[in-house]
This record gives C-alpha cells, structure tokens and sequence, in this order.
C-alpha cells in the first residue's frame, strides 16, 4: 500500500473514531442529570437575560456578560428555545470544537493522521466531563482556548498583527466569562509577546511580567494559603513558570515585531471589553451592577465553595527535579548529555501520560497525572532538541502552547472539579510535538535502526485512541440503554436512571397541579423550565 493511500486510510479512521465519539458524546450527554442542577440554573439565567435583561442588577449569575452576550445572540440568530435538549446539543458542538482544535494544530506543525487522530481522542477523553454541567461555561471556555491556542500557532502574537488582535479580543471574551481565565489568557499572551523582543526596554518589561507570574498564584489564592495543598498549588505553578522563562529567554529566537503586535494586543482586548459593556449596559444593566458582576462578587468564590487538587505523590519534588534539568538545558542547549537526558525525560513523561490513560498505577485520570507533573514538564517539552530552522520554528510553537498552559492550569484554583480538566487539556498536543521532536533528534549514535520509533510510536498512539474511544463507548452505550425517556418539556430524550427519572416525572407533575409558583432549595431551576412555572424572582442563584 503506498503512502498516498495509506494516508487515505488513516484519515477514513479518523473519521469513523470522530463521529464514534460524537454519538457517544451524545449518549453521555442525554443518559446524564446531576440533581445539584448547574444545568437548569444556567439555562434559566439565560432564558431570562433573553426575556428582560437586566443582568445582575435583575438576573444573577456568578459569571461575566460575555457568556450572556454571545449566547443571547447565538439563540437569536437560531431561534431555539432554552431547554435542556439544546443545552445539551450547544455543548456538544463546543466539546467537538475543542477536540477539533486541538487536532488542527497539530495537523498543521506534523502533517500526522496518528498524531492528529490521537489528539481529538485524547482531548475528547479528557473533557467527558462536559455531561455533568451541560451549557455551564466551561464549554465555551474550553472552546476558546483551545481556539487561542491555535490562533497563536497559526499567527504569532509577538509578530503578527492580526494574531495580536484575536487574541486580544479571546482573551477579553473569557474574561468577561471568567475572570480568572481570562486574566490568565490575557498575561500569558502579553509575556509571550515581551519575552520575544531584543532591547534593554524589553527586557526591563519581562522582567516584571515574570515576577508577576510568580506572584500571581499566591495572590490569586491568598484567603486559603492556611491549606498545604493550596500552598503547593502556587508553589509548584512557580517551579513550572520560572522553568519555561528561563528556558525562552535562553533558547528561544528574539524576533518579535515590536511595539505594533502589542499595542494591536491591547486594543483587541480593549475592543471587545468595550463592545460587551455596550451591549450589556443596553440590555439594562447599570455600571454598579457590571462592575459588581464582572470583578466584585468572583473575588468572594473561595469564601463560599472550594475544591483542592489532590496533588499525586510527591509531585513537588517532581517538579523541582524538572525546573532543575530545565536550568541545566537553558544553560548549556547544545550539550549532547542534555539532548540525550530532555529526550529520555520526555519519552518517560509520555509513557506516564499512557499509563493515566490506561488507568493503570496510581493516576484516576490524565487531568491528575498532568496537574501533577505534567505542567512542571511545560518547559522541557519546549525546549529546541533540534537546531535547524525547522526544529527552532517548531519550539516557538510548542513554547507558546507551555505559556498558555502553565497559567490555564490555574483554573483548578479553587475548584478542582470539571475545571481540573479544562486547565489541563492542552498538554496533550504539546506533550505530542515534544514527542515528534524528541523522535527526529533521536541520536544516531543509539544505534536504533530508523524505523523502530515511528512504528512503535504510530501503533502505540492508534491503539491508544482505540482504547480511548472503546471505553467512552462502552460507557455511554451502557448508560444510554438503562436509562428512562424522562418525558418532560424541553427534556423528553434525555434518559436518567429509572428511579431518577419517575422521581422528576412525580415532582414536576404535582408542582404543575399545585401551584402558581415555583421556589426550590437550592435551585432546582430545571423544574421552572419542564412546569413552566415562575420563580418568585429573577434573582435566582444556584446550590453555592
């Protein structure tokens, strides 16, 4: 089989495991409820900013109006209703999107079907989490990161003008969803952008983005500080952080475009912060109510509900072994005893990385093995193995790719639940250009004959993404055929356990022959939607 068909085969097996995961996606979306009810919270927020506006003067939530903005107008140029049947599907398309992304940026450095395949699978995998909060936030979140991080791949924000401004205008947008990821968003890309300028004025600014990534995390988590595992949060993030800075100002191309990418930079952040204010200050809400709902209220989160990490064995330790083979390679990059160490190091991390994925040892998940260890990797995995021109090109890219991860990982902070995997799926096409990279540098003089490690790579990463996807399957098909057609309005396909799903039924059925009004504790929303019931306001908060 020649190569041309061999490639024509590969990319009908991507197919076939995308639309196998997106019809599992869907039975994983519609065997699930979660009786907390985030989901029916969301949607009833958002079919009221629909209906009167006024957010957060009127209609609460703890997230910013862009989320409000962008879905209002997505449900207006659609015309659909807000139930959860739609809620589901919305958040189907941003999990596909995310995988997508993630994908495409790959296929654009390696030109790889495999390496492709096994990213969509792989961040697919890790984002399931998506079926517990259908239309939370964290869809479009992990959306536009994935988004950003592509962005930056295709058009270099420290050069490109056009790059700059998306990711600007991506930036605001999240943090007008969250604030905390976007303000991560937002210092990564302006750190990428002065790290890779050449003057003395430069290099005064990155010193003092660099100090204030390191003094980030311990502000960001200052009311819990009292928790060791908060403390090692903030101390391992530092490790990570201080290992990718070192080794991009001493390996990385000072080629940068100068005052123009970053001046285009803040007027794309400037640019859409101001076009949501307008829009959001017209549907009703006042200034006082913007800046309590954008800043004021997200501050108080820790002292209302919290979720540490759990942190896997000694991961601290971990990471300062790898901040000091970082140092070592930062300083000596052309040493064959560093080659040979970085490259076996990321062969390690990647073999780790498979055993999370296969669940074997002590890893629950990939999420866990990465906020662990994978993180403080960041720089090895962009540190250049190769230095001919395409080798330094490739580490820019895996560079910036570390720069957006290290400061998403922070999104754990201070609830390392669903957030735990959105902060971290983007070291799955990282860790795969690490490995492309390690695999070319391969060093002659190991006497492995040429074709050994792009065979064992190639069948490692199918029957990786096989596996993957089998058990998503097998899970999905299984839940799916157990569950129970819930039958209420707006929600008929959706299929929870059998005593679940007569449980609702019952509930709903007496609230429409009962009553008027409908008030739950804590806010069981998804009842207002299936009775079509009233709330007693629109001040509606959720179980926090």
């Amino acid at each position: 089989m020649n190569s041309r068909a061999l490639k024509w085969f590969g990319w009908l097996a991507f197919a076939g495991l995308a639309a196998t995961l997106a019809t599992t996606g869907t039975w994983l979306l519609f065997a699930t409820f979660k009786v907390y009810d985030d989901e029916g919270y969301v949607l009833y927020s958002l079919k009221n900013y629909a209906e009167h506006g006024q957010l957060y003067d009127a209609v609460f939530s703890q997230y910013g109006p862009f989320f409000f903005a962008f879905y209002d107008a997505v449900h207006r140029v659609f015309g659909f209703a807000w139930t959860n049947t739609n809620g589901r599907i919305l958040t189907l398309v941003h999990w596909i999107l995310t995988a997508g992304f993630a994908a495409t940026i790959i296929w654009r450095v390696t030109r790889s079907v495999t390496a492709t395949t096994f990213t969509y699978a792989s961040v697919f995998t890790i984002l399931w989490v998506m079926i517990n909060e259908p239309i939370h936030p964290g869809g479009p979140i992990g959306c536009f990161v994935a988004l950003a991080a592509l962005v930056g791949v295709l058009r270099d924000p420290s050069r490109s003008v056009a790059g700059a401004v998306m990711l600007g205008a991506i930036g605001a947008a999240l943090a007008l969803t969250k604030i905390n990821v976007g303000a991560f968003m937002l210092c990564s890309t302006a750190t990428w952008i002065v790290l890779r300028q050449d003057s003395r004025a430069w290099r005064l600014g990155g010193l003092v983005l660099t100090l204030w990534l390191l003094l980030l995390p311990w502000i960001l988590m200052n009311k819990m500080l009292g928790e060791p595992a908060v403390r090692q949060f903030a101390a391992i993030n530092n490790l990570a952080v201080l290992a990718w800075v070192v080794v991009t100002i001493r390996t990385q191309d000072k080629s940068g475009g100068g005052l123009r990418p970053a001046l285009a930079f803040l007027a794309g952040a400037a640019g859409l912060t101001v076009l949501v204010a307008l829009v959001t200050l017209a549907r009703g809400t006042t200034l006082d109510g913007l800046l309590r709902g954008v800043l004021l209220d997200p501050l108080n989160q820790p002292n209302i509900y919290s979720f540490a990490v759990q942190w896997q064995p000694q991961a601290l330790y971990v990471n300062l072994a790898a901040l000091a083979l970082a140092l070592w390679a930062a300083r000596r990059p052309d040493s064959r005893a560093v080659t040979h160490t970085v490259i076996l190091a990321r062969f390690a991390a990647c073999l780790v990385f498979a055993m999370s994925i296969l669940q074997i040892g002590i890893f629950r998940s990939p999420a866990h093995f990465i906020i662990s260890y994978g993180v403080g990797l960041a720089a090895l995995c962009a540190f250049p193995l190769r230095r001919d021109e395409p080798g330094r090109r490739e580490s820019l890219l895996r560079g910036w790719l570390a720069a957006v991860l290290l400061l998403q990982s922070l999104h754990a902070y201070p609830v390392a639940g669903s957030q735990l995997y959105w902060a971290t799926f983007l070291w799955v096409p990282l860790l795969v250009l690490a490995m492309r990279d390690a695999v070319l540098a391969w060093p002659a003089a190991w006497r492995t004959p040429a074709w050994i490690l792009p065979l064992v790579g190639m069948t490692s990463a199918w029957a990786l993404a096989g596996y993957m996807t089998h058990r998503l399957v097998d899970v999905g098909r299984s839940t799916w055929q157990i569950g129970e057609r819930l039958e209420l309005v707006g929600a008929e396909e959706i299929r929870p356990a059998d005593n679940t799903a007569f449980g609702l039924r019952i509930m709903a059925e007496n609230a429409k022959a009962h009553g008027d009004l409908l008030y739950s504790l804590p806010g069981l929303y998804s009842f207002n939607l299936w009775t079509g019931l009233p709330t007693p306001t629109l001040d509606n908060a959720t179980q926090w």
